[in-house]
């Protein structure tokens, strides 16, 4: 009798962390990197995850310590034992707790996803695209926000993770999720199955923008990172049950070049560097 599949849950936590409210009663492993000071809040925090590091640094920095450098290269853990693993923002509240996550993992599964992140259900969003639809269990989007993304487990290592490496200047990780999607249709040869999952809503708890540091970093990574303004994340066909998601996405293709676009903004990039060299002659 074969066992379970089991998933992997990262947070990256500050002293204010929700990710306790789905600590009790998981079915599903819980790693935690505590970037905050507190002896109190650290304790708290390892005593409620399976692993638990201190860190400091922004997320995709994090991710690129810990679960890149120390877990993946070093420890030679490549995510095999793991059917998903889902990296949420310490500001993302789950209603139920860890049975919102469960329901999570089993409708990602049953969509057969390659990337997925649930909807946000207030007001607080980043992209319009990841907003929660009513009606449906969930819709077919072009790549999943940092804020919340989960992934197929050799998905996360040899497409995020070889992304996360292979872009070493990012911290805030502004463009790592497209670079992701592009690696993953290359592993696959074929589209990736990412979705946002209506059926399984968040609510985003802080107003998009409130840490105007790491926003600031992540517009000088997007300057450097021109797919992220010509390959906005977009909502397309929305399901109204997981058979029909899975008939519809059995054939998605690789997404298209914007040629156009990349140039134009690659003229703006010329023009930057020419008057960046000029002022730097004088």
């Amino acid at each position: 009798m074969g066992t379970e599949p089991r998933d992997l849950v990262v947070v990256m936590a500050g002293d204010r962390s929700l990710h306790e409210s789905f600590v009790a009663d998981r079915a599903f492993d819980l790693w935690v990197v505590y970037y905050g000071d507190s002896e109190e809040v650290a304790q708290r925090y390892s005593a409620g995850a399976d692993r638990f590091w201190r860190r400091k640094g922004l997320k995709i920095d994090l991710i690129r310590q810990v679960l890149l450098e120390e877990v993946c290269l070093g420890e030679g853990q490549d995510y095999s034992q793991y059917r998903y693993v889902f990296l949420p923002d310490d500001d993302i509240h789950f209603e139920a707790g860890a049975a919102d996550l469960h329901k999570l993992f089993a409708m990602a599964a049953e969509l057969e996803a390659d990337a997925f992140q649930p909807a946000v259900k207030n007001d607080n969003v980043s992209f319009s695209a990841t907003r929660q639809m009513a009606g449906v269990v969930c819709h077919h989007v072009n790549w999943v926000e940092n804020m919340m993304p989960g992934y197929r487990s050799d998905i996360f290592r040899t497409a995020f993770l070889a992304g996360v490496h292979a872009l070493e200047y990012m911290k805030s990780g502004w463009g790592s999720e497209i670079m992701a999607i592009k690696l993953a249709e290359v592993m696959l040869g074929r589209g990736v199955r990412s979705y946002v999952i209506d059926a399984c809503p968040a609510v985003h708890t802080r107003p998009v923008g409130a840490n105007s540091a790491v926003h600031e970093i992540g517009r000088d990574e997007e300057f450097l990172f021109p797919q992220l303004t010509t390959n906005q994340l977009k909502a397309y066909t929305a399901f109204r049950t997981t058979a029909a998601a899975r008939e519809h996405m059995a054939g998605v293709r690789p997404q298209p070049r914007n040629r156009l676009a990349i140039e134009l903004y690659m003229q703006k990039t010329r023009f930057a560097r020419k008057l960046w060299r000029n002022l730097a002659e004088k």
